[in-house]
């Protein structure tokens, strides 16, 4: 069933809904199990959620994968990902799970718009106050739009939390410091890089993460020694031109690893693409794993004096900062408080919508019977639908009075 649907449309009995796994609740060794491929994504969006009425939309990122859903049976959606995860889970030979509470989470109602708020706020980031989640989650809406399965409601409740992230990082000091993974990870190398004079450095992937890598490392030191290579070799090129990195071709990035002081991966991929036996003695000592799934296998960290970073470990790299950020809290979620009690008054209102038209067509119904002047009737009837509406939205139970009006 297409989400075009009538029934999609007709939002009695419909609710927000988000679950998923992140950071809190699994780490990136075990997180990358729950973590979704682009294919698996688009079955989610053409086949899982229009068969339960739902409209969604998916958040893939290192820290979390997360749904997002506005629709009647969210409660299937969520079961068909854990028997999803289930079938993952027993092909590698670790144990089932059983509910997604083991290792995640489950937001209903109002409870998921106030979670979507603060994810988007940077308040439920491994880093807090981590901002780059923001472009993350407006890409992966954008990708569900193209689908057609999201709706308006959906839409607005995201408008909202992309609202409420610019509020709070203007209003407060929660971005305050540079403390993103990204950065990070151009820290860390910069810090273990700096006793050799002319470091080379590769990065795998040209993504989001990846680009904000090569960005934040061209800052600290230069473009000089940093080579990248991407799946689309024309993406890369574009963007060594533009940095003054080097480019590698894809199909040649492995026969030269040997040549670098460090690499970093953020490649989005089903299985590990460098292992221990691409390393040779002389070759790289840090390494740096963005991606989840994991992209780089394990048996690199038993490499002599090699050091091999996920995600989990970066976030700790930054508790200066975070005390710095910590203060702001109070305030942040002061704004999403507030945020979040004008989207409910608007839900109500938008609840009474059908009642508002009912009331607007009886009252333009008696003064086209009196023979009154067509267009003053379409002014007066839109001045009282606004009116009305912002009755509804200060004060639910003026519902009940339009309901007495009806029926008088």
């Amino acid at each position: 069933m297409a989400l075009n649907d009538p029934l999609v449309h007709n939002h009695v009995g419909t609710n927000y809904y988000s679950f998923g796994v992140s950071f809190r609740n699994a780490p990136a060794h075990l997180r990358q199990h729950f973590a979704l491929t682009p294919d698996q994504v688009l079955h989610f969006y053409h086949d899982i959620l229009p068969q339960h009425h739902c409209a969604g939309f998916i958040v893939n990122t290192c820290n979390r994968t997360t749904f997002f859903l506005h629709g009647k049976h969210n409660e299937e959606v969520e079961t068909a990902y854990l028997r999803l995860i289930q079938e993952r889970l027993a092909r590698v030979g670790m144990d089932a799970v059983d509910d997604l509470n083991e290792f995640g989470y489950r937001f209903i109602g109002i409870k998921a718009v106030s979670h979507l708020l603060e994810v988007c706020s940077g308040l439920d980031s491994q880093i807090l106050g981590d901002f780059e989640i923001v472009g993350q989650i407006k890409k992966a809406f954008a990708l569900a739009k193209e689908q057609g399965i999201t709706d308006g409601l959906l839409e607005r409740a995201l408008n909202t939390a992309v609202h409420c992230s610019r509020k709070i990082k203007n209003e407060t000091g929660l971005s305050s410091g540079s403390a993103s993974t990204s950065y990070a990870a151009a820290s860390f190398l910069r810090d273990h890089l700096k006793g050799i004079s002319k470091p080379r450095v590769l990065i795998l992937g040209t993504g989001e993460i990846g680009h904000r890598t090569l960005d934040n490392w061209i800052a600290m030191h230069s473009s000089d020694g940093v080579a990248i290579a991407n799946r689309t070799d024309e993406k890369a090129a574009a963007i060594a031109l533009k940095t003054g990195a080097e480019h590698l071709n894809w199909s040649d990035w492995r026969g030269k690893i040997n040549t670098f002081d460090a690499v970093v991966s953020a490649v989005s991929t089903p299985r590990a693409i460098l292992s221990a036996e691409h390393i040779s003695p002389n070759g790289p000592k840090y390494f740096i794993d963005l991606s989840v799934p994991m992209s780089i296998d394990v048996s690199v960290a038993e490499l002599p004096e090699t050091a091999l970073l996920d995600v989990d470990a970066l976030s700790k790299r930054v508790a200066t900062t975070m005390q710095s950020r910590s203060a702001a809290l109070p305030e942040a979620y002061a704004i999403v408080k507030e945020t979040l009690a004008k989207f409910k008054e608007t839900e109500r209102a938008h609840s009474a919508v059908p009642l508002i038209q009912q009331v607007q067509q009886e009252l333009t119904k008696q003064w086209e019977a009196r023979q009154h002047d067509p267009d003053k009737i379409e002014r007066l009837s839109a001045k009282i639908e606004c009116r009305l509406f912002e009755h509804v939205r200060k004060d639910p139970r003026q519902i009940q009075q339009l309901k007495k009006w009806l029926r008088e």
